[in-house]
């Protein structure tokens, strides 16, 4: 029973009792007009009586990874690298963190369309078909993209929610030029889309002063692994940016997929005096909405989501 998919709901569905209660003073047509402004968001988001639709993770899976931060924030300074359109920032504020800096670099993100005839693509002719791109069906550059990328999605809610959260557009490797330091810093589902992972730890180590929370895709192995993945997403999206200048967009973004074993040791070898994996999550338990089980399906491993919390 404790490895089944209804298991795993019903574990993530236990944190919902801790949801934020979002307030604003805009209208609920307001609201909803401005969340209709965004093709697509990131994270679910519920302002008064209107919930955003067309998201990538589910309320469910946000609280579920929302257990490790505390209720009670009062008096700490909280760092969100990879915020995107910044739910967890936000929810800090709600627990009442004096100070909370949210960071992300802007990074266009393929849209709902292009995943949605990716997978009906790739259903019908196979992989690498898709890569090789020579099929009319596939879709066509201008459906590649997201319009608005998170740094305006976090402005909208900003607004929204008249947030006193700060927002810089920082890349990970540059967060340790921030001049001054925070209690807790979180970084979730970000490390396996880092070039250099062990780098932005390093990068991160001296700006806490307490803990790095941390979540992201692992895999299932007592040994101390690491797998660079080449995905065909990645590949086929290089390939259509070939020709195309697209600005903050990486020439290559490997994904990196790891066992805990290793992000422990990665953490205890970087100083921080105790690692701890707190809890996992199936990735197929319908938490989360992204293609995630086809940059898996060639390692000898299952895949999970790993919940961390490194302390110094």
């Amino acid at each position: 029973f404790l490895e089944s998919d209804e298991y795993d709901s019903l574990k993530s569905a236990n944190f919902l009792k801790y949801a934020p209660s979002f307030k604003t003073s805009f209208s609920d047509d307001e609201v909803k007009k401005m969340f209709g402004s965004v093709d697509g968001w990131y994270h679910y988001f519920k302002i008064g009586n209107v919930e955003n639709t067309n998201t990538r993770t589910s309320l469910n899976y946000q609280m579920w990874i929302s257990q490790i931060i505390p209720t009670d924030l009062n008096g700490m300074k909280i760092l969100d690298i990879g915020a995107n359109d910044g739910f967890y920032s936000f929810l800090c504020e709600s627990r009442g963190a004096e100070r909370i800096l949210a960071v992300d670099n802007n990074q266009r993100e393929l849209s709902d369309v292009y995943l949605k005839k990716f997978k009906e693509f790739t259903g019908k002719h196979g992989y690498e078909k898709c890569v090789t791109g020579n099929d009319m069906a596939w879709p066509p550059k201008e459906s590649m993209f997201k319009n608005t990328g998170p740094t305006e999605r976090f402005q909208i809610l900003k607004k929204i929610l008249n947030s006193k959260v700060d927002y810089k557009l920082m890349n990970v490797y540059d967060v340790d030029s921030i001049e001054e330091t925070f209690d807790i810093a979180l970084l979730f589902g970000v490390y396996y889309h880092l070039e250099n992972p062990v780098l932005a730890f390093q990068k991160i180590f001296p700006k806490i002063n307490d803990s790095l929370f941390l979540s992201g895709h692992i895999i299932e192995s007592e040994e101390p692994i690491m797998y660079l993945q080449s995905t065909v997403e990645e590949k086929r999206r290089q390939e259509l940016l070939k020709d195309t200048p697209v600005p903050n967009t990486s020439p290559q973004l490997p994904k990196w997929i790891a066992s805990s074993e290793c992000l422990l040791r990665i953490g205890e070898g970087i100083g921080f005096k105790k690692c701890v994996l707190l809890d996992t999550l199936d990735i197929l338990d319908g938490s989360t909405h992204y293609v995630t089980n086809s940059d898996t399906n060639d390692l000898s491993h299952k895949s999970k989501i790993g919940l961390f919390k490194f302390s110094k």
